[in-house]
């Protein structure tokens, strides 16, 4: 097989989230002209197109068009359409970096917590919860912090950082983390250390699912284990979550009495895992990928941790207003920050409602938040609940 260059993956990965995405929304978004399954837009003064079914980008030359797949071109088209704040869209006159008075280069050496972040944590300050950034370099970084919300770090952890937050979860620290397909995790060491020490074990690959999904496959809607933690949601008909672009993880055996880590979210029996690195950049199945049902957010309820394979399930705007995430954040945070130690035993029924199809408008039309788009870097805050509230 032909390898691709790491460029030419972050290219396929690009038009595989793009194609994820609620492109009816985009075009209003952006004001493209729609014809067919075409997306027009122009770049730099050029005529582009961009295809609604797999992505592919063509420019048009002397009257025709032909295609536009370099790295730059794609990344850029990419990144206007799937990362712009809301409101932002390309002005269609030219301008120079003298315009913006330096705020670029000011706005690029700023330490702020990213604005994906700002959603989650605008939510939990309205129920009860402070927060702070913290540096885990420093002495006492997490003293008498509750939780430790690490958001899809692109990061390692340096050896000091992981024994703090060893030690953190020794003294009865909780864990919220999120993480993504694109996460580098070949690179980090440490981090995966962190997860297996809780009996995870990420999967490479984002996953497809043909039987729950809303819009497109890579757009999940997954199934909620029946469980003591989600009972209430679950007989409520809060169930319904969304999870753009999602990454799975290995299914827990029989846990030990240490660790037991269930399945806390899932797929449908008709989900596969496709591993864009392998140098075919469809998300069509292929032969050898990984199939069947597959966990996408574990529990560790004694040493209290929670991992969801998607930070788009808490950072998309959309994905509060059209599903049960507030309910499932709430329910989330009192597992997390309460003494009761809450079973993880999975009851016979398999499915705890019917798998949604293509059409289905349970959750309404789907925004996405393209991750490896924009990069986070690793997101470390800490809640506190309040006092005297």
């Amino acid at each position: 097989m032909e390898r691709k260059n790491n460029y030419e993956i972050q290219a396929a990965q690009a038009r595989a989230l793009f194609c994820a995405r609620d492109l009816d929304a985009v075009a209003r978004e952006h004001g493209l002209r729609q014809e067919g399954q075409w997306l027009h837009l122009r770049l730099l003064g050029e005529p582009y197109r961009v295809s609604r079914r797999n992505g592919r980008i063509e420019r048009k030359e002397d009257g025709r068009w032909l295609p536009a797949d370099g790295f730059d071109e794609t990344l850029t088209i990419f990144d206007l359409l799937c990362d712009a704040k809301p409101g932002r869209h390309a002005a269609g006159t030219w301008r120079t970096t003298l315009d913006f008075g330096g705020q670029v280069h000011r706005g690029l050496l700023e330490n702020e917590k990213p604005d994906a972040l700002e959603l989650l944590l605008s939510f939990l300050e309205s129920n009860g919860y402070d927060h702070v950034t913290v540096d885990l370099s420093a002495e006492g970084a997490l003293t008498d912090v509750a939780l430790l919300l690490i958001a899809s770090p692109q990061k390692d952890f340096s050896d000091t950082e992981l024994e703090e937050i060893n030690e953190f979860a020794k003294e009865g620290g909780s864990l919220f983390i999120t993480r993504d397909y694109t996460d580098p995790l070949d690179s980090m060491p440490n981090y995966l250390s962190l997860l297996r020490s809780y009996g995870v074990t990420p999967l490479s690959g984002i996953v497809v699912d043909p039987g729950a999904y809303h819009e497109n496959p890579l757009a999940i809607v997954p199934y909620m284990e029946e469980l003591d933690m989600t009972q209430s949601l679950i007989s409520s008909g809060m169930d319904v979550l969304l999870m753009p672009a999602a990454c799975a993880f290995e299914t827990p055996g029989e846990p030990d009495h240490s660790l037991t880590t269930g399945t806390v979210l899932k797929t449908s029996d008709q989900a596969y895992l496709r591993d864009l690195s392998d140098g075919i950049d469809s998300v069509d199945q292929q032969p050898g990928d990984r199939s069947g049902e597959l966990s996408v957010a574990l529990y560790a309820h004694i040493s209290r941790l929670f991992i969801a394979g998607s930070s788009g399930l808490f950072t998309e705007e959309y994905v509060y207003q059209r599903t049960y995430v507030q309910q499932f954040i709430i329910m989330l945070m009192g597992q997390l920050l309460s003494d009761k130690i809450v079973t993880l035993d999975i009851m016979a029924s398999a499915a705890v409602r019917p798998a949604l199809t293509v059409g289905s408008q349970t959750v309404g039309t789907v925004l996405i938040i393209a991750v490896p788009l924009m990069v986070l870097v690793a997101g470390l805050c800490v809640l506190l609940p309040r006092r005297n509230r």
